[in-house]
């Protein structure tokens, strides 16, 4: 393996100083965030198998009245600390956007977690005509935004473990229900 291994001792560098330097600064500043967001729950995605990632939804066939939007779900005794209700519809907030969408029970997600189906929010793409009927947000728009936000080694967004609040929806809804201001995309 030496002679296909392109460093000086011909082994692989599992921790590089300078992976390790970078990571220590990093792992520091996102620990410093973690502790300063430790109160709130913490918003990860999830698969809808009836949807199957978002390709069925322009499938008339496949979105039937049940499958029209997506929902908040939640741990039971995270919503009863903030009286909310099994169908209750919620804000989701983060530092980026706020989204509102019904809220489902699901007691088999860990206290302090709460998951958001990913592949919604098709209400602007005017020739996806079924899709586009659909009432489901768009749980990206909830991410951390900006070149400070991207993991330096994988080039990926931050998509999961974002902190978040919910609470009970209140007043008129600033966005439509994909979580984009009226007239934003053509």
């Amino acid at each position: 393996m030496g002679q296909r291994v392109l460093t000086d001792n011909g082994r692989i560098q599992l921790a590089p100083v300078r992976l390790m330097e970078a990571a220590k600064e990093r792992l520091e500043r996102d620990f410093a965030y973690e502790l300063a967001h430790k109160d709130q729950l913490k918003l990860i995605t999830r698969r809808a198998i009836t949807t199957h990632n978002s390709w069925t939804h322009n499938l008339e066939d496949f979105v039937g009245e049940r499958n029209r939007t997506n929902y908040l779900y939640m741990h039971p005794d995270d919503a009863g600390q903030r009286s909310l209700q099994e169908g209750d519809m919620v804000d989701v907030t983060s530092e980026t956007a706020t989204v509102r969408l019904p809220m489902k029970f699901l007691k088999e997600l860990m206290p302090g977690v709460v998951a958001l189906p990913h592949g919604w929010g098709h209400q602007h793409a005017k020739k996806l005509s079924v899709a586009s009927q659909t009432r489901g947000v768009n749980v990206n728009l909830l991410s951390p935004d900006g070149p400070d936000r991207v993991d330096p080694l994988s080039g990926m967004v931050h998509l999961t473990g974002i902190p978040v609040e919910v609470t009970a929806a209140q007043g008129p809804q600033a966005h439509t229900w994909s979580g984009l201001p009226e007239g934003d995309i053509a």
